[in-house]
């Protein structure tokens, strides 16, 4: 059972908070059945996200093999036949479809979509440099829109913006990290970028990030929620700080989540929002 939990990834579900976006920025998480159907869909996009990584692991099994650290993965190593892989790949897909199509045909249209373009990454656009941060960060958008157009919120532009902008921040950071620290490059994309290229992408993106986030809290109608720019924006130089100091490995999420520095940030954003926008 440990092979498949490995294989699905449920660490990386993380990224699915994303879908309860809508709920935290419009304040309606104090509402129970608004918080329970923005958790279904939470879930629903969880286990289409796992399909997605499980897809992934099959078509990439080859090159895994040869690489020091992904050949340990499940299906790379054999422990999960093909077979098994594909079948997985379908029940997690077919999964997430129903739970969809019963929360809101908008989220089943969304889900359909995040599959098809991952499944075109996974195949051909993961080969393409500044594209292939563009369709993961194209995810999270689609993750924002799962976690408000499914559940009747209308997302703002600027959270919009921010959020893709975020997620191109966090894309090139992990194209940097794997460009420095791996001994036996296998994602050919990489060798397209540079280091200096890759450096200013992430101070742009960085920029415009803090930026467009700033702009969406000053658009509401809470002054008080200028103060979260604070955290934002030490949680990102911090980011910046570690990636030039360490330089830590490839798994980037797992590395990002142990820091304390971001932890705590990401805390003090979310109690702090929350906060302002009931009270205030």
């Amino acid at each position: 059972m440990s092979k498949y939990i490995t294989v699905i990834r449920p660490r990386h579900w993380i990224k699915n908070i994303l879908c309860l976006a809508g709920i935290i920025f419009s304040g309606n998480f104090v509402h129970f059945s608004e918080l329970i159907k923005a958790s279904s869909v939470l879930i629903a996009f969880s286990i289409a996200a796992s399909s997605v990584y499980v897809l992934n692991d099959l078509i990439d099994a080859p090159k895994d093999k040869l690489h020091h650290n992904k050949q340990h993965r499940p299906i790379a190593n054999g422990k999960i036949s093909s077979f098994a892989a594909q079948c997985l790949f379908l029940g997690l897909f077919v999964t997430s479809l129903i739970i969809s199509w019963h929360i809101s045909k908008t989220l089943l249209l969304i889900i359909i979509i995040y599959i098809v373009l991952n499944i075109a990454y996974s195949l051909k656009l993961k080969q393409i440099p500044i594209l292939d941060v563009y369709i993961i960060s194209f995810g999270f958008i689609l993750r924002l829109l799962a976690g408000t157009l499914a559940i009747g919120i209308m997302p703002t532009k600027w959270i919009i913006i921010c959020t893709f902008m975020i997620s191109l921040f966090f894309g090139f950071v992990k194209r940097y990290c794997e460009m420095k620290s791996s001994t036996q490059i296998t994602r050919e994309v990489i060798l397209k970028y540079s280091s200096t290229t890759l450096e200013k992408l992430i101070s742009i993106t960085a920029s415009c990030t803090i930026l467009s986030y700033s702009i969406f809290v000053i658009g509401k109608e809470q002054i008080l929620l200028t103060i979260t720019i604070l955290p934002v924006c030490y949680a990102i130089f911090h980011i910046i700080l570690d990636l030039n100091m360490k330089q830590k490995g490839e798994d980037f999420s797992k590395e990002l989540f142990a820091n304390a520095h971001l932890i705590i940030s990401l805390m003090i954003w979310i109690i702090s929002y929350c906060l302002i926008s009931f009270y205030a």
